[in-house]
């Protein structure tokens, strides 16, 4: 009887093992310019989120970003977009925020997170676009 005790231990050990190797921890994408144009353009709905502080935003912005600074992303993004599954494009300055941002997100449970990167990044990019 000790013997199919420690059988069925083993076996209970060794399928837990399993089902948790296959148990993945969630991450933030971090994609180009170009790779969130493209989503974007095919995705009906996501948010897409200037995480500088608010007088960098006020100068200037790329077309189409909400303005959430990084200190303020916690509290606003679970009151505003309460749905896990949303969409979420970041950027702010140089990426650094953005990649902050985006790992706080995945740690409050939602699973499409994308960063951007940085303004000047997408700055180039719409410069680019224009010739």
């Amino acid at each position: 009887m000790k013997q199919f005790g420690i059988f069925v231990f083993t076996c209970i050990i060794l399928l837990s093992g399993c089902v948790f190797a296959g148990a993945q921890e969630a991450v933030y994408h971090k994609i180009s310019v170009a790779e969130a144009k493209k989503m974007m353009s095919e995705l009906e709905d996501f948010i897409f989120i200037d995480v500088r502080p608010e007088s960098a935003y006020n100068k200037a912005h790329i077309s189409g970003a909400v303005s959430i600074p990084s200190s303020q992303t916690k509290d606003r993004i679970q009151a505003e977009f309460p749905d896990r599954n949303k969409v979420i494009f970041m950027y702010c300055e140089t990426g650094g925020r953005a990649m902050v941002v985006a790992r706080q997100l995945v740690r409050l449970g939602y699973v499409n997170v994308y960063n951007t990167g940085s303004f000047s990044r997408w700055s180039k990019e719409m410069k680019n676009d224009a010739k």
